[in-house]
């Protein structure tokens, strides 16, 4: 769905990736997607990453560990714009406070599945 989605981009060069691997001082990451556009005013990097959890408080956790990873990326490659997005699966409860709070403080993009697939 990922693929055919930005296969729909035609205005600007891009790369997309699964499971890429980023090496750091520390040790290595793994993001589910990332998304590399190219265009006249520099180069952006689409962090991508997908969670499908029954329990729903897992999802908070998760998103400050992908933001630290996120910032550890951006430090890395501070010539590229990061952007982060986080992928959940459709629920039928409400998402947890602690999930859209981590999300905004960490300026994260929180979109569902079905949100892609509306796309």
């Amino acid at each position: 769905m990922l693929c055919k989605f930005v296969g729909q981009i035609k205005t600007f060069e891009f790369e997309l990736f699964s499971q890429h691997k980023v090496e750091f001082e520390n040790g290595n990451v793994v993001f589910d997607y990332v998304l590399r556009v190219k265009h006249a005013g520099g180069e952006e990097w689409i962090l991508i990453e997908l969670k499908d959890y029954e329990d729903l408080s897992m999802l908070a956790p998760q998103a400050q560990s992908f933001a630290h990873e996120c910032r550890q990326y951006a430090k890395k490659y501070p010539e590229s714009r990061v952007h982060q997005v986080l992928l959940i699966d459709e629920t039928d409860q409400a998402l947890p406070p602690s999930l859209t709070q981590e999300c905004a403080n960490n300026k994260i993009h929180l979109q569902t599945y079905l949100y892609f697939r509306l796309l």
